[in-house]
């Protein structure tokens, strides 16, 4: 497992055959009983790269562009249960595009496994992916309705805002599920 260390980091991108970073691509999200959320930005569905929260009961992934660095994709794929309850967020610097990882820390590998125990939580129309309860947030990255947290070059939690009654309970549905163990 790698070390626990996923910063995100704003410079300049060299690459011009890429997209413009400012180019605003719609955030989509698909929900089903076996795969609780799959959010996507943008048309491609399926990333070159993948930085991976993995332990008995967790698996989660976020796909990250190999030209880029720009975060592409969300997959919960699996998570041991739910939890029905306020989240607060203090106010915090908000910087409004996508996370932009720093691909030299990779070394070349394709996929990125963090050993790491995730919680799925829901506050009134938010659902929660927390990953560190206990560093204290100290930047969000925000696309959308995708919110990103980062504390001491940690991914602390990610939030996806404004989902409407009947897409919260397919993911409370899917979660609670698959909670038995499911597949990993």
């Amino acid at each position: 497992m790698a070390e626990w260390s996923c910063t995100p980091f704003r410079g300049k991108i060299i690459d011009a055959g890429m997209k413009n970073v400012t180019e605003k691509d719609e955030l989509t999200l698909e929900i089903d009983e076996y795969v609780p959320l799959f959010a996507y930005i943008g048309s491609n569905k399926s990333s070159n790269l993948y930085l991976r929260f993995v332990s008995k009961t967790t698996l989660v992934e976020l796909g990250i562009s190999e030209l880029s660095g720009l975060l592409e994709s969300i997959n919960l794929i699996q998570i041991s249960g739910l939890r029905i309850r306020d989240f607060p967020v203090t106010d915090l610097e908000v910087v409004n595009e996508l996370p932009q990882f720093d691909l030299s820390l990779w070394r070349n590998k394709k996929t990125v496994d963090i050993d790491a125990e995730a919680t799925a939580s829901i506050a009134d129309n938010t659902f929660f992916l927390i990953f560190n309860e206990i560093e204290i947030a100290q930047k969000i990255w925000q696309y959308d309705s995708l919110q990103l947290a980062f504390g001491n070059a940690r991914l602390c939690w990610i939030a996806i805002q404004n989902l409407s009654d009947g897409q919260i309970a397919k993911i409370e549905k899917s979660i609670l599920d698959n909670a038995s163990g499911g597949f990993l």
